[in-house]
């Protein structure tokens, strides 16, 4: 949806994930490229080039290594949390030294809601979901159990 969204609004999108195989979706979702975060040679290309970086992995990361890709005061966003018990690292060096900022959103006020549903409306941006009968309801949350479940 932050694609969707992103690239209803004006921005030039650039979907971020480990590899490519997701580069024809994340172009239909509206993103003008993907960065694939293993391929070491493409992430030094794109190091400093991100305005604002949208942060939604809700594991344990490397915060620096996106942090990277921010231009000297850009904004990463995190809206994923890693289990409690779990702690992500980060070198202060990449925030201080660029005068970057990282913030943190769980949810914002209802009035933001309507705001967001009206604007989905208007652009049409919408879930992709997956879809199964209630005779299959083990097998759909065997995918979600195995983290082989998209768009959840």
């Amino acid at each position: 949806l932050a694609v969707q969204f992103a690239a209803a609004m004006g921005a030039r999108v650039v979907a971020v994930s480990r590899t490519a195989a997701k580069a024809e979706e994340a172009r239909g979702f509206g993103a003008e490229a993907l960065l694939a975060s293993e391929d070491e040679e493409a992430m030094r290309a794109a190091a400093g080039t991100f305005d604002v970086l949208l942060n939604t992995v809700s594991g344990v990361g490397e915060l620096d290594t996106y942090l990277g890709l921010l231009k000297p005061r850009g904004t990463m966003g995190c809206v994923g949390l890693p289990e409690k018990s779990q702690k992500s690292k980060m070198f202060l060096h990449s925030v201080v030294l660029q005068e970057r900022a990282l913030y943190g959103s769980y949810l914002g006020p209802h009035a933001d809601y309507a705001e967001m549903l009206d604007f989905a409306c208007a652009h049409n941006i919408r879930p992709m979901v997956e879809l199964y009968p209630m005779s299959k309801v083990n097998e759909a949350l065997d995918r979600v159990r195995t983290n082989q479940a998209r768009y959840r």
